[in-house]
């Protein structure tokens, strides 16, 4: 905070982007609706504020904070003034009058944006998601451990997924043979992202809807299909994402073509991972591959991202993210095509880690083509 300039931090939560709060103060939200923030200064202890009365023992016991205070979730022009007065008596009690103060912007509502704006309009009022970022790229040895958990329970749920797919099955009865694995082994799975086993079936469509926000249909699995399954793990606030792609019957020379590409894409990625090296490098060898092929017009919107206590953070593998790779973080590598009106989907994920010289998988479940 003092190298960046900010005399404080004020982290919002809530069940839809439960990040910062969790990792931080290990607040958990108790249902779907309920917020949450974080405000850290320098000189002081960290005070939590949650929107219910109720909550403020369990979130005391939760964090180990002393002091957690109720603010006002707003739906009427009452609760609006009631922020901006415990807003600006905040900060008094600090001492601050206009502190320049650290938010994370593509999170916090607009409405309590704006109570902080009124209760302090001296203040400078910055985005803090680069220190945020910057705190969580480099993983603890905890954050290790629990990676590598997840990715663990990840890996026992994919494989269960691919087992349960065969012609005529209908995709939910994948996705709950894979979610029954995954809760069983600890997995979280609930609204939002706070606590989810996120696994949706692209199968049968004939546009690029099929890769789909929700997790899967009644449709049946359908002989001469080829479509991906990607999944994500949520376990004690830690990810694991990947993805495997799944053809129903023998695969057409045009299927197997198209999935090889994407291995080619993949490993290469893989063999080139390692500290130094820039996302937007690693972008620039997977789309090379695929332009030789002739299919660099329908490849994934980016080669990969970081994992842990978000699905996808830093560093990105797009051909944007200059940054360089750092030994001890957690990447994700995602090449992808996509043609599922003519051909089929396929794509292929893992979780990696980087270490000293290269990188290791950290995913480990079988990523040939799985026939169904």
């Amino acid at each position: 905070m003092e190298k960046q300039g900010f005399d404080a931090l004020l982290v919002f939560g809530s069940p839809y982007e439960p990040s910062w709060v969790r990792y931080l103060a290990n607040l958990i939200h108790p249902f779907v609706l309920s917020q949450s923030y974080l405000l850290i200064t320098k000189d002081h202890e960290p005070i939590a504020l949650v929107d219910q009365d109720f909550f403020v023992s369990s979130a005391k016991e939760m964090s180990g904070l002393k002091d957690v205070r109720v603010y006002s979730y707003v739906e009427f022009p009452t609760q609006f003034a009631d922020n901006v007065k415990l807003f600006r008596g905040l900060f008094k009690e600090r001492g601050m009058e206009a502190p320049t103060i650290g938010i994370n912007t593509l999170d916090m509502p607009v409405t309590n944006y704006q109570a902080l704006e009124a209760a302090l309009p001296r203040s400078k009022i910055m985005d803090c998601m680069g220190l945020l970022w910057a705190l969580i790229e480099e993983k603890s040895p905890y954050d290790s451990r629990m990676i590598k958990k997840t990715a663990k329970i990840a890996d026992m749920t994919m494989e269960t997924a691919l087992n349960t797919c065969a012609e005529g099955v209908p995709e939910y009865e994948v996705g709950l043979a894979a979610e029954k694995v995954a809760v069983s082994n600890g997995a979280e799975v609930g609204p939002g992202t706070t606590v989810r086993t996120h696994l949706y079936i692209a199968s049968g469509s004939k546009t690029l809807a099929n890769l789909r926000p929700y997790r899967y249909t009644a449709k049946k699995l359908k002989r001469g299909e080829m479509f991906i399954i990607d999944l994500s793990v949520h376990y004690n606030g830690y990810y694991t994402d990947f993805c495997r792609t799944v053809c129903v019957g023998k695969p057409s020379k045009a299927q197997q073509d198209l999935f090889d590409i994407v291995e080619e894409m993949h490993y290469t990625l893989f063999d080139n991972l390692k500290p130094g090296t820039t996302g937007a490098e690693l972008w620039d060898l997977a789309y090379v591959i695929a332009k030789k092929k002739g299919r660099e017009d329908r490849i994934n919107i980016w080669m990969g991202h970081g994992t842990g206590i978000v699905i996808s953070e830093p560093p990105f593998l797009v051909k944007y993210d200059k940054r360089p790779l750092r030994k001890g973080t957690f990447v994700n590598i995602e090449p992808g095509i996509f043609l599922p009106e003519t051909i089929g989907s396929a794509s292929l994920e893992d979780a990696t880690l980087i270490g000293a010289k290269s990188a290791s998988w950290v995913t480990k479940c079988e990523r040939g083509l799985h026939i169904a």
